[in-house]
């Protein structure tokens, strides 16, 4: 997980910017974080460190004086792919909507969820945690903990069978 989620993004980050600076056209550096980087998740601290980890670089990438780049963070919820299990609903969206929306914001934002709906927990999350942190580690991350725990439940059991 630190291989991927710390050591890559900052090893291209790293060989792809001074490219890019060199670059007259405009360029574009897109580091995909997790909404799992707003808070911190009991059961998932590596993960969710390495999310802050790329919330934080990206961020300070965004305040140097880069020139002709726009630097944007993708921090999603959950999207629909077949490692995630997740069905496309109201909390989960398809992988064609969140990169939709993030082209959309691109040069306007210095960072997007990907999908309204996302967002809205990402705020929501964020005046949580920092207002009612016993509510949000008593029943929030025991929440979002035991869905997962769940979902991956039922996929073994699937596989199994």
């Amino acid at each position: 997980m630190l291989e991927t989620n710390l050591l890559a993004p900052c090893m291209l980050t790293y060989t792809f910017l001074k490219k890019l600076e060199s670059r007259k056209s405009r360029s574009a550096l897109i580091n995909v974080a997790s909404i799992a980087g707003v808070s911190p998740m009991p059961k998932f601290s590596i993960y969710c460190s390495t999310k802050v980890y790329l919330r934080y670089l990206t961020n300070a990438l965004g305040e140097e004086s880069l020139r002709n780049i726009d630097i944007l963070l993708l921090s999603p919820g959950f999207v629909t792919t077949k490692m995630t299990l997740y069905k496309t609903g109201f909390d989960a969206c398809t992988p064609e909507t969140t990169a939709k929306n993030t082209f959309r914001n691109l040069g306007y934002d210095k960072e997007t969820n990907g999908f309204w709906v996302h967002e809205v927990s990402h705020l929501l999350l964020q005046v949580v945690y920092r207002f009612f942190p016993s509510f949000y580690y008593l029943t929030v991350t025991k929440i979002a903990h035991q869905t997962l725990v769940d979902k991956y439940a039922k996929a073994k059991e699937q596989t199994s069978h």
